[in-house]
């Protein structure tokens, strides 16, 4: 059963990579500034799991480029402000712009410049671990996405994150970082 669930994650994790090296190609070619977030990007931090989208933040000043490329791209969500339907991959996902806060737009931390907030990975644009945790944390906080915490969890154990490791953090997300941190403790020793 081991061998069937890895394989499965291998399948499910290249063709993740597959959808997001297609969308990279065509936002690199607009010189769309960009990066990838959320779920989909957790297996590059040692955490393997299935997503339900592929997520990008853009940058506030590529907005109107991006917004042009929309029917070669994506469909908007009809439901969901921020979501939208790639057309290929055909997969749902969400995406963010710079300024828009991580959870809601008003106590959530904001969303900064991809450039500024990225590492290349294998030529695709990544959040950076530490905004990574950031972002989920005040998006666990501020838009009750409580499954962001137990990923947080997971990001900590796999990565041996120390407990001073969100000390640059805002208050509100160090304090909830240390929560999640004497959590992933607790379950490392049961």
């Amino acid at each position: 059963m081991k061998k069937i669930k890895s394989e499965f994650m291998n399948v499910f994790i290249q063709d993740i990579s597959s959808g997001m090296k297609q969308i990279a190609g065509v936002l690199k070619a607009n010189r769309i500034k960009f990066c990838f977030i959320g779920g989909c990007i957790l297996f590059k931090y040692n955490y393997r799991v299935t997503t339900d989208g592929i997520d990008i933040l853009i940058a506030k000043k590529d907005r109107g480029k991006f917004e042009k490329l929309m029917h070669v791209l994506y469909e908007p969500f009809p439901t969901r402000s921020k979501s939208v339907n790639w057309t290929d991959p055909a997969i749902e996902g969400r995406v963010l712009f710079e300024g828009d806060g991580a959870g809601n737009d008003t106590e959530g931390i904001k969303y900064i410049n991809p450039d500024s907030v990225m590492i290349e990975d294998a030529g695709i644009p990544v959040l950076k671990l530490e905004k990574l945790i950031e972002y989920k944390i005040s998006s666990g906080i501020y838009g009750e996405r409580f499954k962001d915490f137990a990923d947080v969890i997971e990001l900590i154990k796999r990565n041996n994150l120390s407990k001073k490791y969100a000390n640059s953090f805002r208050e509100d997300l160090k304090n909830k970082y240390i929560e999640l941190w004497h959590n992933a403790g607790e379950q490392i020793d049961s």
